[in-house]
């Protein structure tokens, strides 16, 4: 994510497109999909693991889309496509690694129904 950031603030517009793919793909690897599986199949497990929803997956392919496009198709993206694929990516990794564990601290904090 830190050079990712940095190709950001540089505007290395094609770099920080490949660069949110990336960050995509090792975040799905640290969750524990497969790194040999291709995009669509490792959005597939996430969607199957219940990690995300049948709406973030075509989220998420968008994003992995515009970030092959970058990588393969010579596409530049725009500063609001950059600015959406953050957004995307992002919302995805807080969602992932500290939503949860702080929704779960909520969950023990609030005090249970009591019988009336």
């Amino acid at each position: 994510m830190t050079e990712l950031y940095t190709a950001l603030d540089n505007g290395l517009v094609v770099l920080a497109g490949i660069g949110v793919r990336t960050c995509f793909d090792r975040v799905t690897e640290l969750v524990g999909v497969d790194t040999g599986l291709s995009f669509a199949r490792k959005l597939g497990a996430l969607l199957e693991d219940g990690r995300i929803g049948a709406t973030e997956k075509e989220i998420l392919a968008a994003l992995v889309d515009a970030g092959s496009a970058a990588a393969h198709r010579g596409w530049s993206p725009s500063s609001d496509d950059l600015r959406t694929m953050m957004d995307v990516l992002e919302q995805f990794i807080h969602r992932t690694f500290f939503l949860r564990s702080e929704s779960e601290q909520l969950r023990g904090r609030v005090p249970g129904r009591g019988r009336s």
